[in-house]
Parts: C-alpha cells; structure tokens; sequence
C-alpha cells in the first residue's frame, strides 16, 4: 500500500514531502523530501509506528514548493463519540463508498480513524495553484457536503490548502487505538475521476472570484505564509500585499484561517508563535467582525 500510495497521490515523477510526528508531543519527528518511490518505502518503513506519518498529496518541486496539482482527497473524520470505534470508522467508510457512487474513479481508504477519498489528476491537468483551495471548498461544499450530511457521525476535514498533508496509506495511524491505513475500494477505472477535476475547473468560469489569484505559494513561499509569517506574525511590508490576496470577505475566513494554522502547526511552529502568527493574518487580511479571541 506504501507504493500504491505513492503512485495513487499522483507522485511518481514528483518530489514529494514526508513527514512523521509524535502526536503526544507535537514534535517533529523526521521531515523530509525525496524524489523516487524508493526513498518514500525506505523512509517510510523506517519511521512506521514511530509517529504519525504524512505525505504530501500534491507533486513538490526540488526547493519544496508545491509544483501541480496532483491529487485531490476528500477527508472523512468521526464526530460522533457516542457510537464505538468501529462503529464511527465504518460510517465514515460508508459516507465516502456514497460519495464515488455520485462521483466515480476516485479510491477509497481507512485512514485509521476516518476515511480518505482520493482521486488522481489527469496527466495534462494544469491549474493556477493560487486558485485551486477556493475551487476545491467550492466544490466540496456545493457537492460533497450534501452527500456527507446525510451521516450525522461523519464530519468533512476543513483544509484545502495545496501543501496539506494526507495519511501516508500502508502506514501505522497512531492514532488510538493504534491500525494500519489502508485501501478499501479501488475505481473499475480511475480515468473516470477526470469528472472531478472537470467540475472543479467549471466553478472557475461559474464564480469567477474564485478563479482570482488567492495566495501564490510560489511567490510567497511554504503554505503561501511560511515566506512571510515569522513566529511574530507577517514580516515587515507584507502585510498590504497578502491583505488584498486573502478570501476572508467573502465568507471563507474561519476555513482559511484553520488552514494557516494547519499548515504552519505542520511546519513546527508552537502555540504561542502559532497563535500569534494567525492573529496577525486576521488582523491585517480579515473583517472585524467577530473579533479575533483571545488566548
């Protein structure tokens, strides 16, 4: 599953972003980027059941930067704790089996926890990666998020940013209770997922604000804030240029920031830099209103 994880994220020919993390602590436990399915199996197998491990799930370049769109995925998580562990992990399966009966060629996984919903863009697929997390919230929202309602126990994960990493499938989730991730269902043919992608790219000539430039993760770096958040907050002259290019006015801005501070946790960042990091894009980039909280 490692390999077909690898190939299934639309990897193979890319670099890719590893990463493995003690949940418990929150610390950083390898980061790292390669370039060969090799490289991913070895250091996979190396840090299996030591951390949670992620990997990127769109194509990187050679400095890190996110370098196409390559996958998109669909993460289920449980809400309900009322319902036992098997019982919750198997609505999410059952909510993702749902949503490739509306939208075929994409696979479905256990993440350990939850469930993952993967498709794999088309070789010639070429979006702007400024506009894509608009498009995908778009898109989830106005055609996954009906599909999902309909199990109370299931809950969409809210990240869309193109850096976010996903469970490296054929890895340990150390999550408790501790189980191995893994592919349930596999497409009959997954060419048939390029309706996916075409859905997306339709949102952009349906709602043409969405297909503006929204943060360039080329031009501004990591997570298109790694570049200019420091553990104070945005870098000296940057905040009017990025407070232009932030989607918070129209409507999306408790999404984009959980995002920021998703990718900036990723990167390593504690509570108090991090805190202050995203306090300060809301500040210059978000409506006042509500105010931002304290601590």
């Amino acid at each position: 599953d490692i390999r077909f994880s690898y190939e299934y994220y639309g990897l193979k020919g890319q670099w890719c972003q590893l990463h493995c993390q003690n949940l418990e602590t929150g610390k950083t436990l390898s980061r790292q980027l390669v370039s060969d399915e090799s490289s991913v199996v070895e250091w996979a197998r190396n840090w299996n059941g030591k951390g949670q491990i992620w990997v990127g799930h769109n194509g990187r370049a050679a400095d890190g930067e996110v370098a196409k769109v390559t996958s998109v995925t669909i993460d289920l998580d449980p809400i309900d704790k009322k319902g036992t562990e098997h019982e919750n992990r198997a609505e999410c399966l059952e909510a993702g089996r749902a949503i490739l009966k509306v939208w075929p060629g994409g696979a479905l996984a256990s993440s350990g926890t939850g469930a993952l919903v993967i498709y794999t863009a088309p070789q010639d697929y070429d979006h702007r990666l400024e506009a894509f997390p608009d498009l995908l919230e778009a898109w989830i929202q106005t055609h996954i998020q009906p599909i999902v309602a309909k199990y109370p126990k299931v809950r969409l994960d809210p990240l869309y940013d193109n850096e976010r990493l996903n469970k490296l499938l054929g890895t340990i989730s150390c999550k408790s209770p501790r189980r191995l991730s893994k592919f349930v269902l596999l497409p009959n043919n997954a060419s048939d997922g390029r309706g996916v992608f075409d859905s997306i790219q339709r949102l952009a000539g349906q709602q043409p604000g969405l297909s503006q430039p929204v943060v360039d993760s080329r031009s501004t770096g990591h997570g298109g804030f790694a570049a200019s958040i420091g553990h104070a907050g945005l870098a000296s002259g940057s905040q009017s240029d990025a407070a232009k290019l932030i989607p918070a006015a129209r409507g999306l801005r408790h999404n984009y920031l959980v995002s920021v501070a998703g990718t900036l946790r990723r990167k390593g960042l504690e509570y108090e830099a991090l805190y202050k990091a995203v306090r300060a894009v809301y500040e210059t980039s978000c409506e006042t209103s509500p105010p931002f909280p304290d601590g």
